[in-house]
């Protein structure tokens, strides 16, 4: 994320077909090293968002992303990290369940990137 004009703007990665995803991270340590692989000395850093706001982001900043990637490895190398489409995110955010562990270590302590304060 960054600020614009005192607004965040989160940071978002174009997909080779075409859609944007949120990368979300379960470790602060995680985000931060993938910050310095994909946009180092962008600006950029590294904010925990609880999992509230991270629903709230996904519902209004982002809501054209059509999913998360949750834990994407160093820059190129994305394709490993897990996708989840933003509805089914956004539902185990709002129910507070999954089935799914990365997802549901995510929820709990959601790091993504800003730029600026």
């Amino acid at each position: 994320m960054r600020r614009v004009n005192g607004a965040l703007d989160p940071l978002i990665l174009s997909l080779p077909s075409g859609g944007e995803v949120l990368p979300v991270f379960a470790e602060e340590a995680t985000a931060k090293r993938y910050l310095r692989s994909a946009l180092p000395g962008a600006g950029w850093h590294v904010r925990e968002f609880p999992e509230g706001e991270l629903s709230s982001m996904l519902m209004t900043l982002c809501r054209g992303v059509s999913g998360v990637l949750l834990d994407p490895g160093p820059a190129g190398r994305e394709a490993n990290a897990a996708f989840v489409h933003r509805e089914g995110f956004l539902s185990s955010c709002l129910e507070g369940t999954s089935d799914d562990h990365p997802q549901q270590r995510a929820r709990e302590a959601a790091f993504a990137s800003v730029r600026g304060d």
